[in-house]
């Protein structure tokens, strides 16, 4: 069972960017600073969090019956573990 908030996950980008899940519930505001650097990096930083649950559901289905022998696949599971809070 996810423990996260159930995506998909939308952004909106007024004056920062404002993450949301698909039933409304509040994900996170990416704040930045008025540089187009800045704008473009809180942008960017913005669309992974709420790329996040498909990103998760995806790397979870690609390395499924895949032998750990592979240094990509211990690569996804300890990516796997930091984002549900399981070990490496």
């Amino acid at each position: 069972m996810n423990k996260h908030t159930l995506g998909p996950w939308e952004l909106e980008i007024i004056t920062s960017a404002y993450v949301t899940a698909c039933d409304g519930t509040h994900i996170a505001d990416v704040h930045h600073g008025s540089t187009a650097t800045a704008k473009a990096e809180g942008s960017a930083t913005a669309r992974l969090i709420a790329a996040a649950p498909e990103l998760l559901e995806a790397l979870e289905f690609v390395i499924r019956g895949v032998p750990d022998t592979w240094e990509g696949v211990q690569k996804a599971r300890a990516a796997i573990a930091k984002a549900t809070g399981g070990e490496g």
